[in-house]
Formats: structure tokens, C-alpha cells, sequence
């Protein structure tokens, strides 16, 4: 609804001649006119424009100023802004200045530097805050410079802001500050992530700061303000380190000693002393028992979501593997045992065409069987009957030729079998 009203009153600028337009107290102008309209109240003046490059102090000199208490400048392309070009705004609360070429800021803009509650210029080439920038803006409470390129805050820019509540310094290139540059300050809400942040054993009163503002619910997205440096902490959130990251080496350190060898000669040499090593816990007043019960930083969790995940597939892996091992061993267990069953079939097969072929080889070499009769006679068939080499059963033993043959043989009394 507001874009719409606004868009009604730049199309009723272009109707008159590319001048300015007045609609429920607000001044819209496409580009900035040689005589501005009067006889009207305007509490909001909107420029709508593109490339407007650099303000001279004159520009916006006119009675309708006077009664204006916020200024917006958005995306206009104001490259810089002399001294005095707001001096006519006698009223001037609010002061938007995003998404421009501005490089420094000034409260020698404006006329009366002490109405100003909020100033706002994000997304501009601002990279240095110097000590005499904000000096008079004694009640300024809200002060937006968010992704510039600030990289140096002098320690006394905010020395004269006792009445500022909310600071946002987020997305630009700082790496250290310190406590005292906000002692006057009486912050209620500070935005300090998407910085360069350098969590070295040199900073400490900065990280004893951040954390500071972090236990009382000052420091607004938290996890964000992350360390850049060193590498052993970068990612961390800069309130949980607790501990000095930078190396120290404990070994001699030479100095210059005076060794009398002889009188009237004077010698140096090097003499050790030893360095003590740097301990946070008793030469700094951090908490480092809190930090210890804040969560792991987002980092450190996604690290550890992603060797999880390797070892849960390397167990599914190595499952799978020996699945197919099994698989394929029997496999290779039905195609080799039909094989083996033949061959054992065939093996057996020769075996007992030999047993025949060596039974028939002897009953041809074996001559026919003689009849046995008699009481001798029944014993031999009975000992054939029982013989392994398979005498058929129509074979007997005659008494009558077992008598004879006794006598032949000088009564041996037995029976041969041939």
C-alpha cells in the first residue's frame, strides 16, 4: 500500500515538469529542483533519483526544510555531501543515507547536529571511523554502518554517544576491538557478525567484551560472531574461545650479561632466562568454566555429521561386499558339484567293470570243478560254499574221489581243490 502511494506521487511529479511533490506531509521529488514547492508542511523529504553525485551546501537551502524531520536518501548515488548541506533541516531526526558512494561521514552536514536520534548509512565505501566524525551527535541512539568497508575504528569515535542504544557494525572488515571505545555507551543491542575477527592470545580483552555482551543478551546473532583467525579457531564463535590458540615456545632467551674475564676487560655473552609460558586462566579474567556449556560451534557440527555419515556407509559397504562374497562362493559350489558327482560315478563305474573282468579272467584260468561225494565230501563243499571266490552250489565234494586221492598223496587225508 505505502509502494503504491509513493509510486502515485512520482507519476505525479513527472506530470508536473519533472518538480517536486507534496502528499500528507511528505516531499517527493525525482530529481532535485531549482525551486522547491511551498506554502506546505512536509515532514518526510523523498529523493528518487540516480546518480546524483556530490551535494553542495546550498542545494536544499529553502523555508519547507524546516519543518522536515526525516531524510531519505536511498540508492541515489551521492558520491560525497559538503559541509552545511543540511543545514536548513532544523528538525532533522532521521537521516537515511543506504546504498550510496559515501566514504566518510561528517556532523558538520548538518545545522543542528544535536536533533539527530538515527543515522543510517549501510552498503557504502566507508573505512575508517575517525575520532571527530560523530563527535556532536550527543543524541544520536541508532547508528546503521553495515556492510561498508570499515577496517579502523578510532578508540574516542564514540566517546560522545552516551545516548546510543543500538550499533550495527556487521558485514565489514574489522578484526579487533576493545571495551574501551564503548564504556560510554549504553548498548542495548550491538551487531557485530560477518567480521574479520582475530581471536589471538593479544585480544583477550576483546573476546572477555564479546562475551560479556553475549551473557547479557547484547550482542544480537551470536553464533555469527565467528573468528577468522587464527586458523586453529577460525569458524568458532569468538564468546567460546577460551584459550590462547597462538603457539608459544618455551627454550632460553639470550641476553647480555656482563663477564668479567680480567681486569679492565669486560666481556658479553649470552645468558638464558626462561620464558613463561602464557596461561589465560591466571593472567586474564575470563570465564572459560561458562564457555565450556555452550554448544559446539556449526561448524563443528557439520564435521561431525559428515563422519558419521562416512562410517554409517562404510559399514553398508563393507556389508554389501561380503554379501556378494557369499553369493558368489556358492555359486561356484552348485557349478563344481554335479561335476565331482560324475566323476565319482564314473570312477565307480570302472572299479566294478575291473572286479567283473578279474572274475571272469579267473574262472577261465580255474579248471572245472570235480565232484565230491561222501562224509569228507560234505565238508569241502561246505568250505566252498563258503569260499570268496564264488564256487556256484551245484559243486560237490565226492567221497569216492576223496578216498582215491588220499591214497595217492600218502593219506594226506584232504581234499584238493584246484
Amino acid at each position: 500500500m505505502k509502494g503504491t502511494f509513493l509510486l502515485v506521487l512520482l507519476l505525479k511529479c513527472f506530470h508536473q515538469n519533472n518538480g517536486c511533490a507534496v502528499e500528507s506531509a511528505i516531499l517527493i521529488c525525482p530529481t532535485i529542483p531549482a525551486n522547491f514547492p511551498s506554502g506546505s508542511e512536509v515532514k518526510t523529504f523523498l529523493l528518487v533519483t540516480t546518480d546524483l553525485g556530490e551535494i553542495n551546501s546550498t542545494v536544499f537551502h529553502h523555508d519547507i526544510m524546516a519543518s522536515v524531520t526525516s531524510v531519505i536518501f536511498k540508492g541515489v548515488g551521492i558520491t560525497s555531501i559538503a559541509e552545511g548541506a543540511f543545514s536548513s533541516f532544523f528538525n532533522l531526526s532521521r537521516l537515511v543515507l543506504d546504498r550510496n558512494k559515501l566514504t566518510a561521514i561528517n556532523y558538520k552536514w548538518l545545522g543542528r547536529p544535536d536533533t539527530l536520534t538515527e543515522l543510517t548509512a549501510s552498503e557504502n565505501q566507508i573505512s575508517v571511523l575517525s575520532g571527530v566524525m560523530l563527535e556532536e551527535l550527543t543524541n544520536l541512539n541508532k547508528l546503521d554502518l553495515r556492510r561498508n568497508q570499515i577496517s579502523s575504528i578510532h578508540p574516542h569515535t564514540f566517546s560522545n554517544l552516551a545516548a546510543l542504544t543500538l550499533l550495527d557494525l556487521s558485514d565489514n572488515n574489522l578484526t579487533h576491538l576493545t571495551s574501551e571505545m564503548f564504556s560510554p555507551l549504553r548498548i542495548t543491542s550491538m551487531c557485530l557478525q560477518g567480521n574479520r575477527w582475530h581471536c589471538s592470545c593479544d585480544a583477550q580483552d576483546f573476546l572477555k567484551f564479546i562475551m560479556d555482551l553475549k551473557n547479557k543478551a547484547l550482542l544480537v546473532r551470536p553464533y555469527n560472531v565467528t573468528c577468522a583467525s587464527p586458523l586453529l579457531v577460525r569458524g568458532q564463535p569468538v564468546w567460546n574461545v577460551s584459550e590462547c590458540r597462538t603457539p608459544t615456545s618455551e627454550g632460553p632467551r639470550p641476553t647480555n650479561a656482563a663477564l668479567t674475564t680480567s681486569p679492565g676487560l669486560n666481556v658479553t655473552r649470552p645468558t638464558t632466562d626462561k620464558i613463561t609460558p602464557f596461561n589465560p586462566r591466571t593472567t586474564h579474567n575470563i570465564d572459560s568454566t561458562s564457555a565450556l556449556h555452550h554448544p559446539p560451534s556449526y561448524t563443528t557440527n557439520i564435521v561431525l555429521m559428515l563422519i558419521t555419515v562416512i562410517v554409517v556407509l562404510c559399514v553398508i559397504l563393507l556389508f554389501v561386499i561380503i554379501l556378494a562374497l557369499l553369493y558368489r562362493r556358492k555359486r561356484k559350489r552348485k557349478r563344481v558339484a554335479p561335476r565331482d558327482q560324475s566323476k565319482l560315478v564314473t570312477v565307480e563305474k570302472d572299479h566294478y567293470k575291473a572286479e567283473v573282468a578279474e572274475h571272469m579272467r579267473w574262472d577261465k584260468e580255474t579248471p572245472a570243478p570235480t565232484s565230491l561225494t561222501g562224509a569228507r565230501a560234505k565238508s569241502a563243499n561246505a568250505i566252498l560254499f563258503t569260499s570268496p571266490f564264488g564256487i556256484s552250489g551245484d559243486f560237490h565234494v565226492e567221497p569216492a574221489l576223496m578216498d582215491k586221492g588220499e591214497n595217492q598223496r600218502g593219506g594226506a587225508g584232504e581234499a584238493e581243490v584246484l
